[in-house]
Order: C-alpha cells, then sequence, then structure tokens
C-alpha cells in the first residue's frame, strides 16, 4: 500500500527522468518502501495502468531482511517466554519457604518475633533505595544468587533454634528484600528491549503482559508453594493427627477460660477494685504473665488469646514452663530439610539454566550504578509525581492488612480454636482464591469501570473487618475459610489496581522505580503491623485498619478517575502519562 501511494505521488510530479530520481529520494527518505518494484515505465502512464501494476507485481523482501527480523522477533519472544517462566518457578519457590516460615517463627521462638520481623521488613523498605545500583553494579544474575543464598541462610538458622541466630538471618534476608525484585523487574527490561521490531504502542502492551505475569506467575504463586508443601508434610508424618488429638482439650480449655477467667477479672473490675488493688495483683505476675494479663484486660472478650501456652491465671507460674512447642522436633527438622532443598533446586537453575544478562559497565561515573545516584532516581524520580503519592496510602494500607492477617488472625482466631495445622491450611486457601482472584480482576478491568471495582473491594475489607470486631472465635471451620477468602479477595483487588494503575499511567522508564517505591511502602505497612501485634489490643488494631483503609481509599478514587478519563480522551489501554 506505501508503494502504491510512492507511485501516485511520482505519477503527480511527472517530469523528466533527473526530476523522477530526485523525487524518488525525497520520498525515500519520509516513506520507507516495503517492497520493489520495476518502475521502467514512463511516468506519462495512467492511474488505472499505475493501480493494476501494483496489484499484479508481487512484494519481494528486500535481501530477505523482514523474514531475518521476524525469525529474531521469534526468537527473542520464545527466549522472554522461558526465562520468565524460569524466573517465576525460582523465585515464587523461594519467596513462598520465606512466607511460610514467617507465619511459623512466631510459634518457633515465642512472642518477641514479630518485632524482630517488624526490624527486617523496616530494613527491606530501605534496601528498595540502593536496589537499582546493586543490580547495575553486580547484574540481575549475581542479585538472584546472592539474594536466595540469603533465603538459604535464612533456612538453614532455624535448625539451631537461636534467637540471635534467627535475627541475624532475618536482617541478611531483609537487606537483599529491594534488590531481589529489582532483579527481577531489570530481567523483564532487558528482554523487552530485544524486542525491537515492535513498534512504540505494541511493545509497551508487550512490557505491560509482562509485568503482569510477573505479578500472576510470581507474587501469587508464592502464597501457595511453602504453605502446600508445609500442609503435604503435616499430613504424610501424620503431625495432623497429634495435633487433632489435642485440639478437643484446646477447645474445653477455650471454654474454660472463657467461663472462669471473667470471674477472676469481674471480682476486681466490677467490685470497685481501686488501683492499688490492680497495682498488687499485677506486681504479684512475673512480667511474662503481666504482659498476657494486660492483654487479655485490654480484649477482655477474648480470655483465651494465649491459651495454645497452657497460660492459667495463678501467681506461681512459672514463665519458663509458659511456653510449649506446638510442633515436634522430628516435624521441624524434616520440614526444614524440604524447605532447604527446594531453595537449594532453585539456586541450581538460577545458575545454570537463567539467561546470562549481558553486565557493562557504564563509562561515565556519573551515570553509574553509586548509592547516592539510585537514591536519588527512587526519590526524586518518583516521589516528586503527585499521582504516585496519591497510591502510596493504598501500597501502606495493603501491608497493614497483610501483616495483620499472618500475625494476628492466625495467632488470635486461628492456632487458638482451630490449632496449629489450620494455620497451613488457612494460609493455602488465602493463597489459591487470591491466584484466582487475580485472573478474575484483570478480565473485570477489561469489562467494568475501575472505580466500581475499587468500590466493591473496599466493602468486602470493611465487611470483612466489621465481622472480626462483632464475632467470637470458635469451633465453625466453613467460617475461617469465608473470611479467609473475602480477605483475599480484597487483597487481590488492591495489588490489582496498584498495579494496572502505575503501568497505564506512567512512562516506561519509570515503571522499575514506582514499582519499587510501592513495594517499599508495602514493606512498610508490613513492619508497622508486626510492630505493633504484640503491644495493641485487637479492637483498636481492627479499628485503625479501618480508618486507615478509608484514608486510603479517597485518593486511589482519585487515581482511578483519573485514568478513566484519560481513558475516555485518548481511548482504553493509552500509554500516555496523567
Amino acid at each position: 500500500m506505501e508503494t502504491f501511494k510512492l507511485n501516485i505521488l511520482r505519477w503527480y510530479r511527472g517530469g523528466n527522468e533527473s526530476n523522477r530520481s530526485m523525487s524518488s529520494m525525497e520520498s525515500d527518505r519520509t516513506l520507507p518502501p516495503i517492497g520493489i518494484i520495476n518502475h521502467s515505465h514512463q511516468c506519462c502512464c495512467t492511474i488505472e495502468e499505475l493501480v493494476k501494476q501494483n496489484n499484479e507485481q508481487p512484494m519481494v523482501e528486500a535481501e530477505g531482511s523482514n523474514h531475518l527480523g521476524m525469525e529474531g522477533f521469534v526468537q527473542s519472544e520464545r527466549r522472554l517466554q522461558y526465562n520468565m517462566l524460569l524466573l517465576s518457578l525460582t523465585s515464587s519457590i523461594a519467596l513462598g519457604v520465606v512466607y511460610t516460615l514467617i507465619s511459623l517463627d512466631r510459634y518457633f521462638y515465642g512472642r518477641w518475633t514479630f518485632l524482630t520481623l517488624s526490624a527486617a521488613f523496616l530494613f527491606g523498605a530501605l534496601s528498595v533505595y540502593y536496589a537499582q545500583a546493586c543490580v547495575t553494579r553486580f547484574g540481575p544474575n549475581r542479585v538472584l544468587g546472592l539474594a536466595t543464598c540469603a533465603i538459604i541462610f535464612y533456612v538453614l538458622v532455624h535448625f539451631s533454634s537461636n534467637l540471635i541466630l534467627y535475627q541475624l538471618g532475618l536482617i541478611i534476608l531483609a537487606i537483599w528484600f529491594g534488590p531481589f525484585y529489582a532483579a527481577q523487574l531489570e530481567f523483564i527490561g532487558y528482554f523487552s528491549s530485544r524486542l525491537i521490531h515492535l513498534t512504540k504502542s505494541i511493545k509497551r502492551r508487550h512490557e505491560e503482559r509482562s509485568h503482569r505475569l510477573l505479578h500472576l506467575l510470581l507474587f501469587c504463586p508464592s502464597h501457595i508453594v511453602g504453605h502446600l508443601i508445609f500442609v503435604i508434610i503435616a499430613a504424610l508424618y501424620g503431625q495432623t493427627s497429634s495435633m487433632n488429638d489435642n485440639k478437643n482439650e484446646r477447645i474445653q480449655r477455650v471454654h474454660y477460660h472463657h467461663q472462669s477467667i471473667p470471674q477472676h477479672i469481674g471480682t476486681m473490675k466490677y467490685s470497685g477494685a481501686t488501683t492499688t488493688e490492680w497495682s498488687d495483683e499485677w506486681q504479684s505476675m512475673t512480667p511474662s504473665c503481666l504482659h498476657q494479663f494486660q492483654q487479655q484486660v485490654c480484649d477482655h472478650a477474648l480470655y483465651y488469646i494465649f491459651s495454645f501456652n497452657r497460660y492459667q491465671m495463678s501467681t506461681n507460674t512459672d514463665p519458663s514452663t509458659n511456653h510449649i512447642k506446638p510442633f515436634t522436633i522430628n516435624f521441624t527438622i524434616l520440614l526444614l530439610s524440604i524447605f532447604l532443598l527446594v531453595v537449594v533446586s532453585a539456586l541450581i537453575i538460577v545458575l545454570l539454566l537463567l539467561h546470562r544478562t549481558e553486565h557493562l559497565q557504564v563509562q561515565d561515573p556519573l551515570e553509574r550504578g553509586f548509592l547516592s545516584s539510585s537514591i536519588r532516581n527512587v526519590l526524586f524520580r518518583t516521589f516528586h509525581d503527585h499521582h504516585l503519592r496519591l497510591l502510596l496510602p493504598m501500597a501502606f494500607f495493603v501491608g497493614l492488612e497483610q501483616g495483620f492477617f499472618i500475625a494476628d488472625f492466625n495467632k488470635l482466631y486461628v492456632s487458638c480454636a482451630l490449632g496449629f495445622d489450620a494455620i497451613g491450611l488457612v494460609m493455602l486457601t488465602r493463597g489459591c482464591v487470591h491466584l484466582g482472584a487475580t485472573l478474575l480482576v484483570h478480565e473485570f478491568v477489561r469489562h467494568i469501570h475501575r472505580p466500581l471495582i475499587l468500590l466493591s473491594g473496599a466493602i468486602c475489607q470493611l465487611g470483612v473487618l466489621a465481622i472480626l470486631c462483632l464475632w467470637r472465635p470458635n469451633d465453625d471451620l466453613p467460617l475461617y475459610y469465608v473470611i479467609t477468602a473475602c480477605w483475599a479477595l480484597s487483597n487481590a483487588i488492591w495489588e490489582t489496581l496498584l498495579l494496572t494503575n502505575i503501568l497505564r499511567t506512567f512512562c516506561s522508564e519509570e515503571w522499575n522505580y514506582a514499582l519499587l517505591t510501592v513495594y517499599s511502602f508495602i514493606s512498610l505497612g508490613l513492619s508497622a503491623s508486626f510492630g505493633i501485634s504484640e503491644f495493641v489490643c485487637l479492637y483498636i488494631k481492627l479499628y485503625g485498619m479501618m480508618a486507615a483503609l478509608v484514608i486510603a481509599i479517597i485518593p486511589m478514587k482519585v487515581c482511578e478517575l483519573r485514568l478513566l478519563r484519560l481513558e475516555k480522551i485518548l481511548g482504553p489501554g493509552s500509554a500516555s502519562q496523567v
């Protein structure tokens, strides 16, 4: 078609052979020809002859360049898919092991584990600022290998059951949180840059799809893999049956505390007890019992919060006997051994099968990936953007609600009433529902207005929080999984809308920095949630999460309305920046 337009242009210009040659040179600079056509005819031919000649003359590929280009494009596409699959497989396995151990570490090392997790996620949030410089200096392959080695060390420290070594392993792991995520984003940018035969708009859509696939194949399966291994090992080992034998005893102990402890507290609280009597009662307890007693007074409806520790309200309780290991030593060693084997396999795949990107050192010192330049890029290239600032409260809330589910929901609801074996099943249900909901939300975004999806997620999340405020845990098993499914659905809506909003409204050069900033605020939310888990009572945390959701939903709504207006003007999937 382009050649036919070129012939029409030459016919209208006319003139001698030199003029035709000059016009041909000018046209070739503006309209690159697709095929080669014989132009030996005279310029005085009619338009009908040109049309007939253009239709009959076959299009000849110049030196096979298009054919070779198509082969190169197919090879680049296959290489991208192959490495995306390997990257998602190894990263989801490694992160799945980390998420599973984080949800179980509290029962391995005691109640102060959450403070260590809070500090670790705070380091993880700060690691984003030097992540890009680390990837630029060492390359994404080395960063992925070092981060996987940090995960292996984190698994190894669990064999010692030493709290100091556990804290050291967790901090080392947190140092590589940001570079680990930045290396994955760098892989997508590297392989997308190889697709040189695509137009700018198609290439952008291809990169958007790659980022969505990374989120879908990495973060969603990571909530499934580790807990699935835990559930299977527990079933094969017979740990489930041994735990269920103690479940009835635990539930009876729950009802015992629910009936007996209120009388003990009510005697002090409702009989006109003075402050001195309260102080004498508190001082007669050990520090461990004092912490539990304060928690129960704050949340006096849930007297069995720490019932799995066989806690009894007595002044002569030995604090060393309060904590009972929920898992046997043999089961713990078997679980950690399989986790270690899985992560080592992921490291071997990263080192041997993953494509090694070209690591080139930038010659200009001002453009090298130093720490100061990376911090400047994250701070001044993303934080100055008003649209990204409106998305950050929602990112913080996502981390806050994820931390509450891992820490408080498992501690105050699942483990107390259902037993420790139910933690794996509940977290596995959450991961499966999160994966399915993410797929559905991606499809709904194409057909339903994004503000409506945002509103439905807010209603679902507020409803779950209201149920947790009014509901008292019992042995009603289906209700736990209904609450878990609704929680996972809301979480999938927040994460999907955050991801698609960034991909639609930011330039492709700014995606890495924007996504790293969002990841940093999610880590800050996790740090805050773990930090207040052992010091703030349940109702204050639930009401605080409701307030945080309302605060985060307002700027998020503004962003969604702005994106909706942009798509109405420029069309859906536009590549312009808001």
